[in-house]
């Protein structure tokens, strides 16, 4: 599908409405391609160049463009408001609302600001202008909700990550107990349990009920640990209490992009730290070929790969994080770490991994039911069974500034 272009004129506009008509685009998606232009539609329409309600099939150019300024024009395209730009915010926005777990392998990495913490006038006016954040909240509530329906096999079906984490974590921030902690987004406690045995006081962050259950039953034995049900949004800690370290894993690409940087300095102690690591598919050299020939299964149901096969090992993709926490301006990168491992895989174990991504959580049953047929009878003609999977964390820790 083409992509968001520059509409200097209404007709311009209007050829591109009829071309989706003609060619009963909306009725060919996949169910991605379907999102794209459902964003497409209402960008434009958020922006006053669209006449008709988002949705509907009757929608229809403005005659004339309102610019930055709140104004008419129908000439130059410097009056416009610039789709350059809010492709560029569309495409920031997917792939903070697409996680990389979502989809059977790894996306591109978010673009990235060429000058983090500076913002011209017409970002300002652009932003302004669109209500991308309340549309932004709406989409990241119903997917990052679904991991509650899994909660009771999440703990067992993801992996436990590296020790090696939790050792550079200490030494890089030196927190030592009894420091406080704040987990944001603990699930049912995967990376809570390890820093709760080394004895630190921990509160930790759950949106979803039956997740925060499964995390007060495992960390129960431990007294200095409290979970609290609520979204980080909207969560405030009891006056006066501020933390040592906070820390996301596999969690912090949900939360709101206004919110979650601020909130996490002020919740932090003069130079407390942010640790933030996520835990994706990584494709290395050699990695096991099932995974290419699945790929012709997610294809037939919709669900194909974003971006070029293979995807490029873990060391050759940029993490944006880093740049995320500088350009957040309130937090200095003190330190980086990647680790890469391989877990090896029945049919059964496979599919429970997948059933606690949010992608397949939420494919439709006819989909999910195909793919998971289609592992089983390929992995059934392998020897011992199995896949290798390998997986790989980036680590940011930064510090308050």
């Amino acid at each position: 599908m083409s992509r968001l272009k520059h509409f200097s004129r209404a007709g311009e506009l209007d050829a591109w409405l009829t071309g989706l008509s003609s060619t009963a685009t909306a009725r060919q998606l996949n169910r991605r391609d379907r999102t794209r232009l459902d964003d497409d539609l209402r960008l434009l329409h958020s922006s006053g160049m669209l006449e008709g309600a988002p949705g509907d099939d009757r929608l229809r150019p403005r005659l004339t463009f309102p610019d930055t300024r709140g104004r008419t024009a129908d000439g130059a395209p410097s009056e416009h408001l610039e789709f350059r730009e809010l492709e560029r915010q569309r495409e920031m926005r997917r792939h903070m609302a697409e996680p990389q777990e979502e989809e059977n392998v790894p996306r591109s990495p978010v673009p990235v600001n060429p000058e983090p913490g500076i913002r011209s006038e017409q970002d300002k006016q652009v932003t302004a202008a669109l209500p991308h954040h309340q549309d932004w909240i709406m989409s990241r509530h119903r997917l990052r909700a679904t991991f509650d329906s899994v909660a009771a096999c999440y703990q067992e079906a993801r992996p436990d990550y590296p020790a090696e984490l939790y050792s550079d974590l200490l030494a890089i921030t030196g927190v030592t107990p009894p420091a406080r902690l704040l987990e944001v987004g603990c699930g049912p406690g995967k990376a809570t349990l390890p820093l709760a045995r080394m004895g630190f006081p921990i509160t930790a962050i759950e949106l979803g009920a039956a997740l925060a259950a499964e995390a007060r039953h495992r960390l129960a034995e431990f007294a200095d640990v409290s979970v609290i049900m609520s979204s980080f949004e909207d969560w405030e800690p009891p006056t006066g209490v501020r933390y040592d370290l906070a820390y996301a894993a596999t969690a912090w690409k949900w939360l709101d992009p206004e919110v979650k940087y601020a909130k996490a300095a002020k919740l932090l102690t003069p130079g407390g730290h942010l640790a933030v690591w996520n835990a994706d598919h990584a494709m290395p050299a050699g990695f096991d070929p099932f995974f290419t020939e699945i790929q012709n299964v997610y294809e037939e149901i919709g669900e194909a790969h974003d971006g070029p096969w293979p995807p490029p090992p873990p060391e050759d993709r940029l993490d944006p994080i880093p740049a995320e926490f500088d350009a957040s301006g309130d937090f200095m990168v003190i330190g980086t770490r990647l680790y890469v491992w391989a877990l090896r895989y029945t049919a059964d174990e496979y599919i429970a991994l997948l059933d606690t991504f949010s992608g397949h959580i939420a494919m439709e049953p006819a989909k999910s039911q195909h793919l998971y047929q289609e592992i089983r009878r390929r992995l059934a003609a392998r020897p011992d069974g199995r896949l290798t999977r390998h997986w790989s964390v980036a680590l940011t820790i930064g510090r308050r500034l």
